[in-house]
């Protein structure tokens, strides 16, 4: 009954207004050049509101290694921070026990990778186990599934920012309550604390308006989008973003402009010959020249 009444109610809107606000108004994603040249781009002694940014410094090295992470895992922001400035690292938010390396062909703790992440080679990976997250708060679903992160000489190789964390900025002991992305006093980042910086950085290429369009979730659509770009499966993009259901794949993964215009030209490239079964003899792919005289 609600159902109904609430159609009714939003057929009569629609009479009125239009569909305008119906329509969802969702972040947009990263793209690359945002990535790349706004966020890890971001030159020594910037200042992002009150912070200078220092290329050097154990904030900027998390930040970076943020960045690149996000980019290749699609987290959400809340497994990376906590919820209050100056809490420590919780359950819910990623943290040193969460890293693994595979080096060489063995698997390795930070500890005792120290030596080898120097010299990283082809063949060698970053091993993510995922937090817990709004959709598996227990980790039951997505704990047993390592993400790698292979060492590449891409901009936005993960590998490399987890590396040069755990070369400089590794605790000595309890990796499980240290968070691996981490302020300058070793602390957690809050949520807000990295939305501020995000706008901040943004801000240094793109008016205000075009800012806000984007947030650190902005990371995890274009994960999606860069998936079905090079031609992933549904099955893999669920799966790499971590996400229990294909709702979500639709809403995120959107197909670009030199994808959608490939994806028509082929189509408008073929013939075809389907019909259905039920009127399968009227069909017009398969009458011949004896049933149009007829008709």
């Amino acid at each position: 009954l609600v159902q109904v009444n609430l159609r009714k109610l939003n057929l009569e809107y629609k009479t009125a207004h239009g569909v305008k606000d119906f329509v969802p108004k969702r972040k947009q994603p990263f793209t690359r050049s945002i990535l790349c040249d706004t966020l890890l781009g971001t030159p020594n002694g910037y200042g992002l509101g009150r912070y200078v940014v220092k290329h050097d410094s154990r904030r900027w090295r998390s930040l970076s290694a943020l960045v690149r992470t996000l980019a290749q895992t699609g987290f959400r922001k809340a497994e990376l921070s906590v919820d209050k400035h100056g809490s420590p690292c919780d359950a819910d938010c990623l943290s040193h026990a969460n890293l693994r390396w595979l080096l060489r062909g063995r698997s390795y703790s930070s500890s005792d990778a120290k030596s080898l992440l120097p010299y990283p080679q082809p063949g060698d990976y970053a091993i993510l186990t995922p937090p817990p997250s709004k959709a598996d708060p227990f980790d039951v679903v997505w704990g047993d599934k390592p993400i790698w992160l292979a060492y590449t000489g891409d901009a936005l190789c993960a590998f490399s920012g987890l590396a040069d964390i755990v070369l400089h900025d590794m605790p000595a002991n309890s990796p499980h309550s240290h968070a691996l992305f981490s302020d300058d006093d070793g602390l957690p980042f809050s949520g807000a604390q990295l939305d501020a910086l995000l706008h901040h950085m943004l801000r240094r290429h793109y008016s205000d308006a075009t800012a806000r369009n984007y947030s650190w979730h902005s990371a995890r659509i274009w994960l999606a989008c860069a998936l079905l770009a090079s031609n992933a499966s549904r099955a893999q993009i669920q799966a790499v973003c971590r996400w229990q259901t294909e709702e979500s794949l639709n809403v995120y993964a959107m197909l670009g402009a030199s994808q959608y215009s490939a994806l028509l030209g082929s189509a408008m490239a073929v013939d075809i010959d389907a019909a259905r079964a039920a009127t399968l003899a009227d069909a017009v792919p398969f009458i011949d020249r004896d049933d149009l005289h007829r008709a």
